[in-house]
């Protein structure tokens, strides 16, 4: 006599699925494992694309940091051969004392350019009208 397996749920798997009523075979047991089932593998979905994020945001923020570090050491790097090679300005002066003027015993000795007046102020100026902008732009420029 041959003996027939009923397959158990593929949700709770402790109950046996009861014989299909068409051509497809059942997997769960009743309607809540269906649901059950349906939660859970949504749930994982969930999770994995979460775990995939968090992964990639993992990645970039080494990235960026590795940029930064890369950065950083080339400006070290750009210090220390600055710092190591003499100074040298435009007119070929080594130190500070031979780029002042003739009598100039410090900086604050020399002559500084004067403060524009109140007049020549942006803020003095006429205010920009919303049309101007569109004035400034060249003729075959497309904005869209």
């Amino acid at each position: 006599m041959a003996e027939t397996h009923t397959p158990l749920c593929a949700h709770c798997e402790q109950r046996p699925v009861p014989p299909s009523r068409g051509t497809k075979p059942r997997r769960y047991c009743s309607r809540s494992c269906v649901q059950r089932a349906y939660e859970k593998r949504q749930t994982e979905q969930l999770l994995a694309a979460a775990v995939q994020q968090e992964k990639e945001r993992q990645t970039r923020l080494m990235v960026a940091a590795t940029v930064q570090l890369e950065r950083e050491r080339a400006e070290r790097e750009q210090l220390l051969a600055a710092q190591s090679a003499p100074a040298v300005d435009a007119r070929g002066a080594k130190s500070r004392e031979d780029a002042t003027t003739p009598g100039a015993k410090s900086r604050d000795d020399r002559e500084r350019p004067r403060a524009k007046s109140r007049e020549d102020a942006p803020s003095a100026r006429q205010p920009r009208r919303v049309g101007d902008f569109f004035r400034d732009i060249p003729a075959g420029m497309k904005l869209f």
